[in-house]
């Protein structure tokens, strides 16, 4: 049996859009397969081929996001609020309605209060998997 760590690559950034629709390198732990973001951007439902044996541990238990705290650091993005885009969906007149949707919520409600129960609902999602 081969090690579960040993198809986990911890270099993966990928380009975002970010604030005032400026470029950006994602940060993340790498749990595809190399090159599997040329095929296709979308995840797939359920078990995705293209999820390494270690990768899908470490989504399910949303340790990939961690490196992400490097881009907050930079000031690429926030801890919480609206996800960045990838550039090639940013700019389609059709995107992803319902993402579109909760951003525009969170954008109206806005506040402290709001982000501080943003992070708990996130630790009790992840705590309860």
């Amino acid at each position: 049996m081969k090690p579960i760590l040993k198809d986990l690559c911890f270099t993966y950034r990928q380009t975002r859009v970010g604030k005032d629709n400026k470029d950006f390198k994602l940060f993340k732990f790498r749990s595809m397969k190399p090159d599997s973001d040329k095929s296709s951007l979308i995840t797939m439902v359920g078990r995705d081929p293209r999820v390494t044996r270690s990768g899908y541990y470490i989504r399910k238990y949303k340790l990939d996001e961690f490196p992400q705290l490097i881009n907050v650091f930079k000031g690429d993005m926030s801890l919480v609020g609206p996800r960045p885009g990838v550039r090639r969906y940013v700019n389609i007149e059709q995107v992803l309605p319902d993402k579109l949707a909760i951003d525009l919520e969170y954008v109206d409600k806005a506040s402290l209060w709001n982000d501080i129960k943003l992070i708990f609902k996130t630790f009790k999602e992840i705590a309860s998997k």
